[in-house]
Formats: C-alpha cells, structure tokens, sequence
C-alpha cells in the first residue's frame, strides 16, 4: 500500500491513495485503483476466503473497480445506496458533534 497520509479534515491517518476532502463547494472522496484493490486485499472477507482454503484473487483491477462503482450506486428498495448510508452515518455524526449546526431552529435554514 501506498504511504499513509493524514486527512486534512479529520487528522486520521489514510492511504495515500485515498482522501476525502472539502474542495470549493464540493465534498469529495475519491480512491485510486490500487488503494481500492489493497483495501480489498486487506477486507474480512479477502481474509475469510483465504483461512477457508479459498483465496481470492484481483485479476482486472479495473474490472474489479468498476463493479464497486456499480454496487457503490445499486438502489434499495426505497432507492437508498451505500453512499447514501455513508453520508446518512456522517451527517449524524457532524450534528452530534455541534458541528455547524444548532438545534431548536424553525424550518430548515438555507445556506446564504
């Protein structure tokens, strides 16, 4: 894996090749291919296949990645997504952390 970086937001140390960031008006949170796939090397589940006698093994990296694109952005039933979930599980934890929000405010305030 590439060499670990600190996040610019949280302090956390990251991969190299994995950040998210707050760039202008954007949030963005990106991964390179490599990262992905050692993430993926380093996941449970590589790990499980592997005790059982079955390892798995990346042969199209790209291949690989663009299925996790694909299952980052299948729908639910009620048209939720992981990515979805991820900012649900975020924005949770900014409010409770009083992060630029106040509570007891009518309606819901729009950026100015």
């Amino acid at each position: 894996m590439t060499a670990a970086a600190a996040c610019p937001i949280c302090g956390k140390t990251q991969p190299a090749g994995l950040e998210c960031a707050r760039v202008d008006d954007l949030l963005v949170i990106s991964i390179d291919t490599p990262t992905l796939c050692q993430a993926a090397r380093e996941s449970q589940l590589f790990y499980d296949a592997a005790q059982s006698g079955e390892p798995i093994t990346i042969t199209d990296p790209n291949a690989f990645a663009t299925a996790v694109v694909r299952a980052l952005n299948a729908e639910d039933e009620i048209g939720g997504t992981p990515v979805t979930r991820i900012f649900d599980d975020a924005i949770e934890q900014a409010i409770e952390s009083d992060a630029g929000v106040e509570f007891g405010l009518p309606g819901i305030a729009q950026e100015t």
